[in-house]
């Protein structure tokens, strides 16, 4: 049986010092140095996460867009009705927008706009289904403002009009 003898007090430079009080102050000064390195720290990681929140979802707009936007020319460029190209195409890239969240009904802000047009055969040139997918102001999504510090500015507000356009020519063109 192991018995646990009191840690013994010692003198130094005419002093009782206590081993354990020592060891009790020393623990407690480390852990007021953690929290406050953590109070430092903290809102810099909390920054960095919302700003890589932020950029992925941009991202994901932007990748969504140009998807959208080949996919409806896909579609308009293989109906075969010349007169219903347009609104074939139009509805395709709203459908695969809508998917995603981002299409009519289903996008709360931030919505993208979808413009479709047919350009006949003229001068040589084939004809052909041309997809505008646009957005007008990016929005972050978590809504932080990123104006913490005097001189910050919000990354996003910099970001203008977000075009993508894709255009196949018709494949069933006489």
């Amino acid at each position: 049986m192991l018995v646990r003898l009191p840690t013994p007090a010692y003198e130094h430079e005419g002093q009782v010092v206590d081993r354990a009080r020592n060891k009790q102050r020393a623990r407690r000064t480390r852990e007021g140095a953690a929290a406050l390195e953590m109070a430092l720290v903290l809102p810099l990681l909390v920054l960095l996460l919302l700003g890589i929140i932020d950029f992925g979802h941009l991202m994901f707009v932007v990748n969504t867009m140009n998807n959208a936007a080949r996919e409806g020319a896909r579609r308009g460029a293989v109906e075969s009705d010349a007169t219903q190209i347009a609104s074939v195409a139009s509805d395709t890239a709203n459908t695969y927008l809508s998917a995603a969240r981002l299409g009519p009904g289903s996008c709360r802000s931030n919505c993208p706009d979808v413009n479709a047009t047919y350009h006949a055969a003229a001068g040589g040139v084939q004809a052909s289904v041309e997809v505008t997918v646009s957005l007008g102001v990016f929005h972050n999504i978590t809504g932080f403002t990123y104006r913490v510090l005097p001189g910050l500015t919000n990354p996003f507000e910099a970001i203008g009009r977000i075009n993508t356009v894709s255009r196949m020519r018709w494949e069933l063109s006489p």
